[in-house]
């Protein structure tokens, strides 16, 4: 698989559920030997400051969480991205993307994203997220897709709301803490939006 080329159109494009471009992003499908970026940012407190479960110190653990990927990638053909920056594809950003997942005793499509701390705040995580929204509902033809997220991580819950999901309910996933909020698009809001050309809409960056 080759990274981007300089010269490429900046619309988003879709060149099959294991690579796609957006406007700054090249989105791939994980490999063996990314395993120690991916520790690098997932190590970092940071990354999991609203994720009771903490982060991923060692190695190993990262290393599982990269099998669980790849074998996700192996049944079903699509997974989470590696999200890297279309001038810089050698440095991984962050991961995001949709996996089929249990949530709240049902089986779903998840939307997640991760980013390193130095790339937030430049609206990364909303552009995956509108990526893997596009992928799920144009590609992939599913009815909803669902994301879980701790509801005191704000910045998370303003992303899933930009890329235009919406609140519906609440998840006690984690035992004896305020419970999980559940996010939702479905296909016929998906396509309402795109027709409306208020889809994943962006705000204007500086320095764009």
């Amino acid at each position: 698989m080759l990274p981007p080329l300089p010269g490429l159109p900046p619309s988003p494009q879709a060149l099959g559920p294991a690579e796609r471009l957006t406007e700054r992003l090249w989105l791939r499908a994980p490999r063996e030997q990314d395993l120690a970026a991916l520790h690098e940012f997932h190590a970092d407190p940071a990354t999991h400051r609203y994720n009771p479960a903490g982060c991923l110190h060692a190695l190993s653990d990262m290393q599982a969480e990269l099998d669980r990927w790849l074998l996700h990638w192996q049944h079903h053909g699509f997974g989470y991205w590696l999200v890297c920056r279309r001038d810089q594809p050698e440095q991984v950003l962050g991961v995001g993307g949709v996996m089929r997942k249990r949530i709240d005793d049902r089986q779903a499509m998840n939307l997640h994203f991760r980013f390193h701390p130095q790339a937030w705040g430049q609206g990364y995580a909303a552009e995956t997220a509108c990526a893997a929204l596009a992928l799920a509902f144009e590609q992939l033809h599913e009815a909803e897709v669902l994301s879980v997220v701790r509801p005191a991580n704000q910045p998370a819950r303003r992303t899933l709301e930009r890329a235009g999901l919406r609140l519906i309910g609440a998840w006690g996933d984690v035992p004896g803490q305020a419970a999980s909020l559940i996010y939702e698009m479905n296909e016929a809001c998906y396509l309402e939006q795109r027709e409306a050309g208020a889809c994943c809409r962006m705000p204007e960056r500086a320095g764009r």
